[in-house]
């Protein structure tokens, strides 16, 4: 029997580590705005606000992440009524996690990447 819920703390911590790592890659972790002057430190975090982005250029925790997994929902519902069903269902969990989890890394990915290119111009 499965238990509720433990995918999503694997996949909580496999974000709060993702995610701040992807950020790092294109200059945009909170430490490496922080170091920027203050009004291209604003105009970042600007560019990323309106992208809908709140992770970049700040702090990863939980609850951010949380919140992540908040925009792909109906994918995680489903996820936890498939895994009741016999092996079938918890391949189907599998990949629905991989699928989430793969979306919000790519939007993660596009929005940083869209930040940087808004800097730049």
């Amino acid at each position: 029997m499965p238990v509720p819920g433990a995918d999503l703390i694997v996949d909580a911590n496999i974000l709060t580590r993702l995610l701040p790592e992807i950020s790092s890659r294109f200059g945009l972790s909170e430490q490496q705005v922080n170091a920027l002057e203050p009004d291209r430190a604003k105009q970042i975090l600007l560019i990323a606000a309106n992208l809908g982005n709140g992770v970049i250029g700040r702090s990863i925790t939980r609850r951010v992440v949380t919140m992540l997994i908040r925009r792909v929902g109906v994918r995680y519902a489903s996820k936890s009524l498939l895994r009741f069903v016999p092996f079938a269902g918890q391949i189907a969990a599998a990949g629905i996690s991989f699928g989430a989890m793969k979306l919000v890394g790519n939007a993660h990915i596009d929005d940083c990447y869209e930040t940087v290119r808004r800097t730049l111009a």
